[in-house]
């Protein structure tokens, strides 16, 4: 039994043999998944789900925030003007969106309801490359790393302090 099972796992692999039903496929992944087609270029990327409806994401090398309603299939993009190449974006329960300028060295903040973007630095000059930002369970603080500086990071949301800690190892 044990060589039959072997055999037909290589002639899966190989492609000669194919399942005949998709019911275990169904069974194992039961969503439907739809694509949207960014309209904008720019590397869009590291999308955050703001509710069953709206997703932001950010556009690296095309400097921009961008959200799609997903019931509309509606984009709708805010220019970020300093080449801050940002690298990901998360959104708050209260509607605020934070980003890292990753280019720029800075923690974003973009109030959509305003269109207004406040910038809070880096602590640290050395800390020229904030990134991957995740938010703590309660939303006070958010936790990041600096890529090529070799820094862990938190940002105190309500009085925008920024605490940095090296990391004892090379970059």
């Amino acid at each position: 039994m044990r060589a039959w099972t072997l055999i037909a796992a290589l002639l899966v692999t190989a492609g000669l043999l194919q399942p005949t039903s998709s019911v275990a496929a169904d069974a194992i992944n039961p969503f439907e998944i739809k694509e949207w087609k960014v309209p904008y270029g720019g590397r869009s990327r590291d999308p955050d789900a703001q509710n069953a409806n709206t997703v932001w994401f950010v556009g690296q090398s095309g400097g921009y925030l961008a959200k799609l309603d997903v019931t509309t299939s509606k984009f709708t993009r805010r220019d970020i003007d300093d080449r801050a190449g940002p690298h990901n974006v998360i959104v708050a329960d209260d509607g605020i969106i934070w980003y890292s300028g990753n280019l720029q060295g800075y923690i974003g903040r973009y109030d959509p309801r305003a269109d207004k973007i406040e910038r809070i630095p880096m602590a640290n000059s050395d800390a020229d490359d904030p990134h991957t930002l995740v938010f703590d369970k309660d939303q006070k603080h958010i936790w990041f790393t600096v890529q090529g500086g070799n820094f862990v990071g938190r940002l105190t949301v309500a009085s925008r302090k920024v605490d940095l800690v090296q990391v004892p190892t090379s970059s």
